[in-house]
């Protein structure tokens, strides 16, 4: 059966890598890597998996050729069988390693074509938006549905950029009791870049936050809307169960959704400045 791996790069989203038995797969830094984990304390061919042919039944197996090693069920491994699911480290950076049927491949293809027809669907629902109201409910409901979000919001800012006052601010970002973690929203914003926090609760950046503590998150999305080089909006969302990260995928897919409402928010602005010379 195909083997999974994901990791989480720099911005907290997961990748994920299908193996396939039958082929070696070098993991590792460099650009010749089968699978490139770009990270600082990953060597460059950090290690090799592959299906040991020895066995009747196919067997996946892991060489470290690294200088920071390899770590399976807490202990370094130089050559080892590899569990059906387990989590495994690469010098700091954890991996998650997953057998997969027929069958779960066939499931994620039909849920990724089914995303994509969706996300079509709210495409023309946005453009046939002619208010901020209907955009900020086709947001919500577009990161519910397709991602799988809890809860999901699409803020709109002013100059200040305040959260508080933004235009989607929902009843649970209650200024004293925001159930999402403002952290991840403000460095969104700041580095204009989307941010993916998986399992907010064992990630060192954000789980000294207030909200993260109190409410239990697991993981939260945060993809900036941007119009004319300017943050104008976030589009965000967030679990306290269920899954407890966001893929390579999911931001691809909340990206052409902020795409879609820059666009058209900045059209909506466009009739504005329009009828308003109009009535001059």
């Amino acid at each position: 059966m195909p083997l999974q791996l994901a990791y989480a790069n720099e911005q907290g989203v997961i990748t994920e890598h299908l193996m396939f038995e039958g082929t070696s797969y070098k993991l590792g830094r460099s650009s010749q890597a089968d699978i490139v984990i770009r990270h600082p304390q990953i060597s460059r061919i950090h290690a090799t998996i592959k299906t040991d042919a020895d066995n009747d039944v196919p067997t996946w197996t892991i060489d470290d050729t690294s200088s920071t090693g390899c770590f399976v069920g807490g202990r370094a491994v130089k050559h080892e069988t590899l569990p059906d699911n387990t989590l495994m480290f690469l010098g700091p950076v954890p991996c998650q390693l997953k057998r997969l049927s027929m069958s779960d491949l066939a499931q994620q293809d039909s849920v990724y074509f089914w995303r994509k027809q969706q996300l079509r669907q709210f495409e023309k629902t946005i453009y046939q938006s002619h208010d901020t109201s209907s955009m900020l409910d086709v947001a919500r409901h577009s990161m519910t549905q397709t991602l799988g979000c809890e809860r999901a919001a699409l803020l709109l800012f002013d100059e200040q950029q305040d959260i508080g006052s933004a235009i989607g601010h929902e009843d649970w970002m209650d200024t004293q009791q925001f159930s999402g973690s403002r952290t991840v929203i403000k460095h969104a914003i700041e580095t204009r870049q989307p941010v993916a926090v998986g399992d907010l609760q064992a990630d060192h950046h954000f789980s000294a936050q207030q909200s993260v503590i109190r409410f239990g998150l697991k993981a939260a999305l945060c993809v900036p809307v941007i119009a004319e080089d300017r943050v104008i909006g976030v589009l965000y969302g967030d679990n306290t169960q269920g899954r407890q990260y966001f893929t390579h995928t999911d931001v691809k897919l909340t990206q052409l959704l902020a795409n879609m409402l820059s666009l058209r928010l900045l059209f909506h602005s466009i009739e504005h400045n329009i009828s308003l010379v109009t009535e001059i």
